[in-house]
This record gives structure tokens, sequence and C-alpha cells, in this order.
């Protein structure tokens, strides 16, 4: 069955490698998408692995069954369900990126007509057809995200806060980037305030953390206890603890005025991260971390003196002094 995802467009490039990387985890298939416009997204799945995508992404916006691809000449061209009597709650149409919205004021009408929808407020589903860059798609709307969901579970929230906090959605990116199941076990070397650990948990994903700093490791546990996370954390230097076997990395290393480096100097940390990863991994297993950008010709080298393979990168604009790379890295 085809799906329609609507992807988060403050950075469309680590949304749609965090669609991707998902499909692929479930299905095996590379990249496992048909094709792109703009924002939106369609790929060909089973409605368990839609289920799986919708249940751990953290940057699609909205998603559905795919009802009808065509352009405004012609919006129902391409058909993909049965259309006789299809039945919804409310029809609407959304315009994307589009300035001259009365040229386009026909053609709803145009689409209700060729689609037979009789409104019935009872029936969960909501129809939607987009309008972008002249292509209409016309899909159910079986996910649209919501806030609301994770309020509870926002760093301000919690316990335990401090502003190196990784937001939820980008932690759930990180994770999701790993190439992680339900059941794997993923590594968090750099816990802090233990946002990894917590998504990983709700994700259905065993994890381990290490933190060093004794007071933000306290605080950690605060908040692990207060969300029931039962992921055992070290207190200790991640780049002197031997450990093996993980399936998976997923971490944001000290680096910048507000995370402590213990004296040590960021390249430094990243060095020692580096070569614990390449021992850490299983066989074809998957490591994401993030950097600021200037010290990346460092991290290049260093990835392939210890062998591992660069996946990906992905580009993270912060502010006019920093901008911050994430990593796919992989043990071959």
């Amino acid at each position: 069955m085809k799906y329609l995802f609507r992807l988060d467009a403050s950075n469309l490039v680590l949304s749609y490698k965090e669609l991707a990387t998902l499909i692929e985890t479930y299905t095996g298939r590379r990249p496992g998408i048909e094709n792109c416009v703009s924002s939106f997204c369609i790929a060909d799945l089973d409605e368990p692995v839609f289920n799986k995508i919708i249940q751990r992404s953290g940057y699609v916006k909205e998603a559905g069954r795919l009802i009808a691809l065509g352009d405004t000449e012609n919006p129902i061209q391409d058909t993909f369900l049965n259309q006789n009597g299809l039945i919804t709650k409310r029809y609407t149409l959304k315009h994307v990126r589009l300035s001259n919205r009365d040229k386009y004021s026909g053609l709803k009408d145009q689409i209700l007509q060729r689609l037979h929808i009789l409104i019935d407020r009872k029936y969960p589903k909501e129809i939607v057809s987009y309008i972008v860059n002249n292509v209409v798609i016309t899909c159910y709307i079986d996910y649209r995200f919501s806030a609301i969901k994770y309020s509870d579970r926002e760093p301000s929230r919690r316990p335990f806060f401090r502003s190196i906090a990784l937001p939820i959605r980008l932690s759930r990116a990180l994770i999701n980037l790993a190439r992680v199941k339900e059941g794997d076990t993923i590594l968090d070397p750099f816990a802090g305030t233990g946002s990894i650990l917590i998504e990983s948990h709700y994700m259905g994903l065993k994890s381990i953390g290490i933190e060093l700093d004794w007071k933000i490791c306290h605080g950690c546990i605060a908040n692990l206890n207060y969300y029931k996370v039962p992921s055992p954390l070290i207190l200790g230097d991640s780049t002197e603890i031997i450990l093996q076997g993980v399936d998976g990395i997923a971490t944001d290393p000290p680096y910048g005025r507000a995370a402590s480096t213990h004296g040590e100097s960021s390249l430094r940390i990243y060095t020692k991260f580096i070569e614990k990863t390449a021992e850490r991994l299983r066989r074809r297993k998957r490591a994401v971390f993030m950097s600021p950008t200037y010290i990346n010709k460092d991290i290049d080298e260093t990835l392939c003196e210890y062998g591992l393979i660069l996946v990906d990168k992905i580009y993270m604009y912060v502010h006019g002094g920093l901008t911050r790379t994430i990593y796919v890295v992989e043990k071959p």
C-alpha cells in the first residue's frame, strides 16, 4: 500500500534521512522512498511497517494512505484505493507555498465529485488534498504529529534540567539514524540529563548510559526514575570504560561553552570516543553523533584511522557561531 509522509520542513535533509533510515530498518530496502515533492514523500509499505514509522519518527508531521495523485489540471490522474463511497469526517484542501489561491478555487469541488465523498462525522479518518508545486496529492490522515503527546517529557518538564539537554524530536532522530529495532541495545556514552535514554525506552529499546560529571549523573538518575526508565547508568569516563557488543550508539559529545569537558579538548574527546566506538559496536552496526563543523576534517581522518565507514553527514544550523554535523558511521 502506498503511504504519504509530510516531513518537517525546518530541516528537510534530516527529516528525509530519518524517514529513509526507518524504512530501511524495517524493510531492508534502500532508500525505500519512491518520490518526493518538496516536503512530501511517498513510499510503498506494509501497514505494520507504516505503524512502526509513525510511532518512532521525530520529524514526520503528517502521514496516511495515499488515495490519488495528479496535477491541477487532472487531480485524480492516478488512484491507489477503491474510490467508490469513501466516507470521511471532513475533507480539507491545503495549499502549500502558493500565493494565488483563487486560481484553484474550483479544484476542491472537482476532487470531491471525482472521489464520491460522503460526509459522516462519525468516521474517524480525514481526507486531505495538498497542492504543492502544481502537484495534487490526496490522502487519508492516519497520523498527525502532536506536541502534546510529548509535552510531559520535554527537557524543561523533567525533575533535573540543563540547557544542554537534547530536544525530544532530535533525540528520536539520532536513535532512528542508528538503525536499531525494538529490543536492541543502544549506548549513549555522554548521557547528560538522559534525553536519549528516556526516548529509547519509549521506543522499545534497551539502553545504557555513561556520564562523567557526578552532579549531572545524579540528575540523570532522577529523570530516569521519574519516567520509570530501567536504563543502567554508569558514573565514569566513557573514553576509558570497556564495553562491547552494543547494537547502536547515539550521543552528543560535550563541546561549546555550556558543556563541561573537564579540562580535555573537544578534539581529544572525539578521538577517544571514536576509538571506543570501533571497539563497542557489533559488526554492521551504526553510531550517530553530533559535532561542531569546525573539527569535521579531524573527525573524518580519525574515522578512517579506526576503520569506521562514513555513511552520512547531516548539517544543522544552530546560530551564527555554530553549525552542527550529525555523523552516521558504521562498523564494517
